[in-house]
């Protein structure tokens, strides 16, 4: 359970992200609505905490060289372990299948208004990529 709230002002992709639980709260009241709020919430969480590891060393978006644990979801390029681990999910009026490893970056850029065109875990043999729309990549590396 998170104890410090998020301040949504630091970020506009924090902003966007809160907008998007204010927009389903108005929408009434339903099971469904309220897991909605929930998961949503659980987002604006999540993208906030990929800003304080982006703060943490010494990035911001767009600049930065992030850090991911050894993915023991992947094989190697085009591996059958790789591609039956990958995420499927609507991005940018598509659906796409994403690196277990890394798709809830790629969801929390998206949702964040961030569009992403191309990813790539790396799969434990070479650096990762997130490319953005804007023509920045984010690049993606394992711990030292």
């Amino acid at each position: 359970m998170r104890t410090k709230p998020v301040d949504i002002l630091r970020h506009p992709i924090l902003q966007e992200a809160t907008n998007v639980c204010y927009a389903i709260e108005k929408c009434g009241a339903s099971e469904e609505l309220t897991q909605a709020v929930i998961k949503a919430s659980e987002l604006v969480n999540s993208i906030d905490d990929l800003l304080n590891e982006i703060d943490t060393i010494g990035g911001r978006v767009g600049a930065v060289v992030m850090q991911a644990d050894v993915c023991e979801k992947c094989d190697q390029c085009g591996g059958e372990k790789t591609y039956a681990n990958q995420v499927c999910m609507p991005l940018n009026g598509k659906v796409r299948c994403i690196d277990w490893c890394i798709h809830q970056i790629v969801a929390a850029l998206n949702a964040g208004g961030v569009e992403t065109v191309a990813c790539c875990c790396g799969h434990n043999q070479i650096k990762g990529r997130i490319d953005l729309a804007d023509g920045r990549i984010l690049w993606i590396e394992k711990p030292a």
